[in-house]
């Protein structure tokens, strides 16, 4: 754990210039990148908007450095850069769809508030997640988390950011041919990081457990598994607004050709076509499916599905209080102590976190992904290698913030001018 650090300290400022000048020349066309004083500016003043309130509400919101490309509506007067215009800003944008653009000024080269962007940065960022945390972004890579005096490094390459975020991933059915495998796997993985990016959105924190088709529940007493895990779950529930299959998103797959079909016909508006090709995209479908389990997860309780995103249940309450065995869990994360991440399960907090590491140790093969109203990301699995339920924590300081597809293709692809009456 790094000792209390501010956001200008040399050792920060060196390292972001170093991995942007990196990335830079890895690029044919190359992104503008601030300078190291207009790098230093950016963070003190979006450090310094992260620790203010707006009529009592927590500013969450990403800066861009010189947007070139996506839509975005240019200010024709633009404000100044500082943290009570950034605050003010923060309420009117969407922190998964928006961001506040940054210029150097024509008249005297000072950072000033361009535009509003709407889509994911191409270059370089700075998202405030929260008082006093800022994550620091080039493209899609991660360069710098920076949470209240403590900061983590990350190199170009960092298997320990694909690692943390391979932690929201379940393999799909494993009972299915390897070839459908192959071809839902991408599905699966996207599906369940928007799932996670919604359900932090939401803000009212909860629970997604996923069950394997094929898992088993641990038999704690003899040590060896029993009953399938998907029908004792929902047999063992106290209670629940469902117990059957609901919805499988996979059900929409063989619509979209039958579609197609249609729309081919004569007569048809080509236009028509490719507006709504667009909109019958496999993408779409899931992304929108994972808003609504997001959704689900917002009621008191657990929202189960299956591995192959079938939804089983919602709202569901697992009666654990007969069972109070003892058993660890390591934590794991950009800030945690590696000297002291074995704990037992008890300590990890509240009812809803406890809960779902006994999930997971009771049912091995499952993965448990947890949102908590403050804001916070965490993924549980068991272990093997680790004889212990293995808790993903920060996982919202990884996951890229921006979900692209919540822009419509109906957006206008031009620039509009925002003038002040």
């Amino acid at each position: 754990m790094s000792t209390f650090v501010y956001t200008n300290a040399d050792e920060i400022l060196d390292h972001i210039e170093q991995v942007l000048t990196f990335l830079q020349r890895r690029q044919a066309q190359p992104r503008p990148a601030p300078t190291r004083v207009e790098t230093e500016q950016i963070l003190a003043v979006a450090h310094a908007a992260s620790l203010e309130r707006d009529e009592g509400r927590r500013c969450t919101f990403t800066i861009a450095f010189y947007p070139l490309f996506g839509t975005h509506w240019e200010f024709g007067e633009r404000p100044r850069f500082e943290p009570s215009i950034l605050n003010r800003l923060a309420s009117a944008l969407n922190p998964s769809a928006t961001n506040v653009g940054l210029k150097r000024s024509e008249s005297d080269g000072a950072l000033v508030i361009a535009s509003m962007g709407f889509g994911p940065p191409d270059g370089f960022s700075v998202t405030v997640m929260g008082p006093g945390v800022l994550v620091v972004r080039y493209g899609d890579t991660v360069v710098l988390l920076y949470r209240k005096g403590s900061k983590k490094l990350y190199e170009v390459v960092s298997p320990e950011v694909d690692d943390a975020l391979r932690a929201l991933s379940i393999p799909f059915a494993r009972t299915q041919p390897e070839a459908v495998r192959a071809e839902m796997q991408p599905r699966v993985d996207r599906f369940l990081r928007t799932t996670a990016r919604a359900m932090l959105a939401l803000g009212h924190g909860g629970a997604l457990v996923v069950l394997p088709g094929d898992a088993q529940q641990k038999d704690v007493e003899s040590g060896g598994p029993h009953h399938t895990a998907k029908s004792q779950f929902m047999a063992n529930a106290s209670e629940t607004h469902a117990n059957q299959a609901m919805y499988t998103v996979a059900d929409v797959e063989p619509l979209i050709p039958r579609v197609k079909e249609m729309l081919a016909g004569e007569g048809v508006d080509p236009w028509r076509i490719k507006t709504l090709e667009e909109l019958i995209q496999p993408n779409r479908w899931i992304d929108q499916a994972a808003r609504n389990v997001a959704r689900l997860t917002a009621t008191d309780g657990m929202t189960v599905i299956e591995d192959d995103l079938t939804i089983w249940g919602f709202g569901v309450f697992y009666g654990f209080e007969r069972d109070r065995r003892q058993f660890d869990v390591v934590l794991v994360g950009p800030f945690e102590d590696p000297t002291a991440s074995r704990v037992k399960f008890e300590a990890l907090g509240g009812a809803r976190h406890q809960t779902a590491a006994q999930v997971c140790n009771v049912y091995r093969t499952a993965l448990v992904i947890v949102a908590s109203q403050d804001g916070a990301l965490s993924a549980m699995r068991w272990s093997d290698e680790a004889n212990a339920v293995v808790v993903h924590r920060g996982l919202e300081l990884l996951l890229h913030p921006f979900d692209d597809t919540s822009v419509p293709p109906a957006v206008a692809r031009n620039s509009l001018q925002l003038t002040p009456e």
